[in-house]
């Protein structure tokens, strides 16, 4: 992947400190200090199917792919498989990853059933939301909910 011209989304981990890029169904992690790069893609077959959403962490990258979408967790650096994947219940497409700002690796998973992700330990804890209004994580747990126009 290395020469990025077909880069077709990019974000920073959390804390600054990598470069997440995707290009087709796989996302380059780079080291911002050092440049090594590491190339993440869905391992397994429940992955087949198109890359929705990808974030990166201090220590970890996630990424959801395929139909049903499945979250798939990567050791940073190195990008070794981390857990089980999960599989995300509803339809992946539009779904987006928000990832929560502080505390522990968290997100919303904005799918068509939309849920929190928060890692626990080596594990990951899915949270139903509600499916109406909008979510935005704060931390593990925490999270700014517009419903009716109303926060």
């Amino acid at each position: 992947m290395g020469d990025y011209l077909g880069v077709e989304s990019l974000r920073f981990s959390r804390d600054g400190s990598r470069l997440l890029l995707r290009e087709g169904q796989q996302v380059a992690v780079v080291d911002v200090a050092s440049g090594d790069e590491v190339l993440l893609g869905a391992p397994s077959p429940e992955g087949d199917g198109p890359l929705h959403a990808f974030a990166g962490f201090e220590d970890e990258a996630w990424l959801v792919a395929g139909e049903p979408p499945v979250l798939f967790r990567f050791a940073l650096p190195g990008g070794a498989p981390r857990g089980e994947p999960v599989v995300l219940e509803g339809v992946g497409a539009g779904g987006r990853l928000l990832v929560a700002p502080a505390g522990p690796p968290a997100a919303i998973w904005s799918g068509a059933a939309r849920c929190e992700l928060t890692r626990e330990g080596a594990g990951l804890r899915v949270e139903g939301l509600p499916a109406h209004g909008f979510a935005a994580p704060i931390e593990a747990g925490s999270r700014v909910v517009l419903r009716d126009g109303t926060l």
